[in-house]
């Protein structure tokens, strides 16, 4: 049974990416997602899953949402601009 809180999903999913397993933390960290949209530490990883899986379109999406949230944290907004910055441009 998957567990409802947040933190927990976040590290997981970003736990299962650092292993391989990136199906395992899209689904993850879309679950983090549908609890908080607004979590930015979870849309962060799941940008950083979706440009493992060659994704780059999706990943792109994921950081320029980041960007464009004022509520982003200021790390989570660093991070997400040298990400989006690294990313292919297909």
């Amino acid at each position: 049974m998957q567990s409802d809180y947040l933190p927990a999903l976040t590290g997981l999913g970003a736990l299962e990416a650092q292993q391989g397993d990136t199906e395992g933390a899209l689904r993850t960290l879309t679950r983090a997602l549908e609890l908080d949209p607004a979590a930015d530490e979870a849309r962060f990883n799941l940008a950083r899953v979706l440009a493992l899986r060659g994704e780059a379109v999706a990943a792109r999406a994921e950081y320029q949402r980041l960007l464009g949230d004022k509520g982003t944290r200021p790390d989570i907004r660093a991070a997400a601009q040298n990400a989006l910055a690294s990313l292919p441009l297909k």
